[in-house]
């Protein structure tokens, strides 16, 4: 029987929830892998990041490795700060509940995990309204491929947001943003609104499903600027 263990953190604007280690030690992270569930509201996450794996992430959620993806993290007026890595990292199919919004993430990163957060392709819908500045590097990083779940690519519509800072598109040399696959049914669209700024790691590529096939296309990309 799998763990279905939920934690549930709801402060209030007047009486928030604090998070941080005993005399200022470093502590660890907020680990949820799926089907658990986290639920922060009016939480401050001070100082984590202190384990030895996941980029030294205050915040860490694993879905189960397959699709549909597994909202693992509600985020509703959450502070993150001071990580020793990044702030939050969603893997394996993972994603914000529905809900999520006002999340602010600052004082974070180091020299191999610099960015506020680390996301997959099935999260980007999601993510939360907030404030992501005032960190070792001011961009979201976007993991290509469906780190760890069969297949990759993503399947289904998403909008990327103008969040306020960059998307970082890919982590090595070479990856693909694949939207669409080849091995599913039905089309999936990924929408990028005005304002929006995509940085590619060299030689990355934004790919349009991901081999031939005689099937009707399953990937879009409608790219909706404005003359401002």
């Amino acid at each position: 029987t799998p763990n279905t263990g939920t934690l549930i953190a709801e402060g209030t604007a007047q009486r928030p929830i604090r998070f941080r280690g005993r005399n200022a030690a470093r502590w660890g992270s907020v680990y949820v892998v799926a089907p658990g569930v986290a639920r922060l509201r009016h939480v401050t996450l001070e100082g984590g990041g202190g384990g030895s794996f996941d980029d030294g992430a205050t915040v860490a959620g694993f879905g189960d490795g397959s699709l549909p993806a597994d909202p693992v993290v509600l985020l509703e007026h959450v502070t993150i700060t001071g990580s020793r890595g990044t702030g939050l990292s969603l893997q394996r199919a993972a994603t914000f509940l529905q809900g999520s919004q006002e999340l602010v993430i600052s004082g974070s990163g180091n020299d191999t995990a610099p960015y506020p957060m680390q996301i997959e392709e099935h999260a980007i819908d999601a993510l939360p309204t907030g404030r992501y500045t005032g960190n070792r590097v001011d961009e979201i990083l976007l993991h290509l491929g469906g780190y760890g779940v069969a297949g990759g690519g993503l399947s289904v519509d998403a909008t990327l947001r103008d969040r306020g800072v960059p998307y970082h598109v890919g982590r090595s040399r070479g990856d693909s943003f694949i939207v669409g696959r080849s091995d599913r049914d039905g089309l999936a669209t990924l929408t990028i609104e005005a304002g929006v700024v995509m940085k590619f790691a060299p030689e990355t590529v934004l790919k349009l499903q991901s081999t031939g096939s005689d099937k009707p296309g399953t990937g879009a990309v409608r790219a909706l600027g404005t003359a401002d």
